[in-house]
Parts: structure tokens; C-alpha cells; sequence
């Protein structure tokens, strides 16, 4: 099944409407997976494979098991699922996310939202599968 319920919650949250996620790597200066495989296998895996050869941004990955992503990221971190929202509030508060204040103190969150402000518009934020709709909405 391609459904993925968590992130079509998450998206109505942030855009107020279901969509669809479609990553353009050759436009990316950052990429931060939470979870996420998008050069693993999945429906567009040649594709995305492709544009992140063309495009070569910086990729931060969150995850818990070792993927093919986690494998060419410049900085991955060893996380288990339930510390993802985590990571994801704590960076959100420190790009100054309003009404959003960081549950935990998570250290790699001030690197992580670093990279993001220094890569500007061109910085993508990709949940993976699994990952709760507040983690796909941040």
C-alpha cells in the first residue's frame, strides 16, 4: 500500500489540504531525512537516485536502522523512532518556529537548524514512513 495516513495528517496540518510530497534533489542545497529513504527502494527510487547525483546537497538523515540514504549522508545520526519528534520540535523551536518550544534538549538540534537557515529556500525536510503526522507536519 503507497497510503501513508500519518502523512496525509501531517500535511492537512501544515498546508490544510492532503499533498504530495515530491522532492527535487537537483534544487536542494540541504536535505534533512527524519526517518525517510528516499534513495532506498521505493516507487521513484531511479529518479530520486538520479537528481541526488545531479544535484549533490548536503544530507543530514535521522533514522534508526542503517539505509541506502543513511550510507551517503554527510552527517548521520543514530535515532530511535520515538526521539524523531523530538528532533524535529527541538530544531523547529530553534528556527523559530512560533508556538513551538523544544521538549528535550536534543544537542544535534542547533547543528541541524544551522544548516537549515544557512541553505535557505533551498533546503528540503522529508519524513519518512512511520514517523507520526506532528513529525511530517514540522
Amino acid at each position: 500500500p503507497m497510503a501513508d495516513p500519518a502523512a496525509e495528517a501531517g500535511a492537512g496540518a501544515a498546508f490544510g489540504e492532503a499533498v504530495a510530497v515530491l522532492p527535487d534533489f537537483r534544487r536542494a542545497r540541504l536535505v534533512l531525512c527524519l526517518g525517510a529513504d528516499p534513495l532506498g527502494h521505493g516507487p521513484a527510487q531511479l529518479a530520486l537516485a538520479r537528481a541526488w547525483r545531479e544535484g549533490r546537497p548536503r544530507l543530514l538523515v535521522a533514522e534508526a536502522t542503517p539505509s541506502l540514504t543513511g550510507a551517503r549522508a554527510d552527517l548521520r545520526l543514530a535515532t530511535h523512532p520515538a526521539e524523531a519528534e523530538a528532533l524535529a520540535r527541538a530544531t523547529a523551536a530553534r528556527l523559530g518556529v512560533p508556538g513551538l518550544a523544544a521538549s528535550a534538549a536534543i544537542a544535534a538540534a542547533a547543528a541541524i537548524a544551522r544548516a537549515r537557515r544557512e541553505a535557505g529556500p533551498a533546503a528540503l525536510v522529508l519524513a519518512g514512513r512511520g514517523m507520526p503526522a506532528a513529525v511530517h507536519a514540522l
